[in-house]
């Protein structure tokens, strides 16, 4: 009986038609009805602008998928952001260790305010919407009490490199973002741990019965979309050129779109990385786009 459901799971998620199916030509349109009506839009700076916005959104997005993917959410995406950028800068401005130290230092509060979410839900049962608001102010209060709500300035050359650079005209900011997109469709398609996230969010009762520990999955996929919001963090306090203690206030409408748009059964039980890709890429482009239209900044909000 429990394999039977978790093969109707399945079998419901496989006849979702792919997005790439109608994403693929809706952003090749908007993209060049923009490039045609809008002559600024085609330049190389502004092509390189859009690919660093495209890297930060889609970084946003997959912290928020892979929780989607379990049946949950996480609403304190935005917040863990912000506290595992400000410890990144933090170690860049007064550690003096190597960049890549840095980083994994972001990583690690991420991963840590990951956990806690996961323990909660996963060991006692609780709402993750419930765990996530509230940790969520936690977390925003933590990022804000120890800044004093001030910028954290003075993070070294190489960082700010990795927010404005390019590798052959490809900012550096995409490829990161590209990367862990890559790494995270690897980890969800072909290890077991992928499998029993997809596997809970179908059909978490069948899961259960079939010898899945739901409480180590839910805790595990909290940890990785903690880390992905770190991540998220890193990349957008590079791209400012400082730690930013606010940042990640308005991630949440975005982490939720993107991956729906994109294929991502908002019951869980399905993800597509690929879909969450050209879903946020189409975000980029309507957002872009209406700046260079010179809209009203309350209708662009719109």
């Amino acid at each position: 009986m429990a394999t039977t459901g978790r093969t109707r799971a399945s079998q419901g998620a496989a006849r979702i038609p792919s997005s790439v199916t109608w994403l693929l030509p809706a952003n090749l349109i908007l993209f060049v009805a923009l490039s045609i009506t809008q002559t600024r839009f085609f330049a190389e700076l502004n092509f390189e602008a859009l690919l660093s916005s495209l890297g930060i959104t889609l970084a946003i997005s997959l912290g928020q998928m892979v929780v989607i993917a379990s049946g949950g959410m996480n609403l304190a995406l935005g917040s863990i952001g912000a506290l595992g950028g400000l410890a990144s800068c933090y170690a860049m401005i007064h550690s003096g260790l190597p960049l890549v130290l840095d980083f994994a230092l972001g990583l690690l509060v991420g991963m840590v305010c990951g956990a806690f979410n996961g323990f909660l839900v996963g060991q006692f049962g609780l709402s993750a919407f419930i765990v996530t608001l509230g940790s969520s102010g936690i977390f925003t209060a933590t990022a804000l009490g120890l800044t004093n709500v001030q910028p954290l300035e003075g993070v070294p050359e190489s960082f700010i490199h990795i927010g404005a650079g390019s590798v052959a005209g490809v900012p550096i900011l995409f490829v990161l973002a590209a990367l862990a997109a890559v790494l995270v469709a690897a980890l969800m398609r072909y290890t077991n741990f992928g499998r029993q996230v997809l596997a809970l969010g179908g059909n978490g009762d069948a899961a259960q019965l079939v010898g899945i520990r739901r409480r180590r999955v839910l805790i595990g996929v909290h940890v990785l979309s903690g880390v992905l919001a770190a991540w998220a963090g890193i990349l957008t306090m590079a791209q400012l050129g400082q730690g930013q203690p606010d940042i990640g206030s308005d991630w949440l409408l975005t982490s939720f779109a993107a991956p729906i748009i994109g294929g991502t059964l908002f019951a869980g039980g399905y993800l597509s990385v690929a879909g969450t890709c050209l879903g946020a890429c189409l975000l980029t482009l309507v957002s872009s786009g209406v700046v260079f239209m010179r809209m009203n900044p309350d209708w662009v909000e719109l």
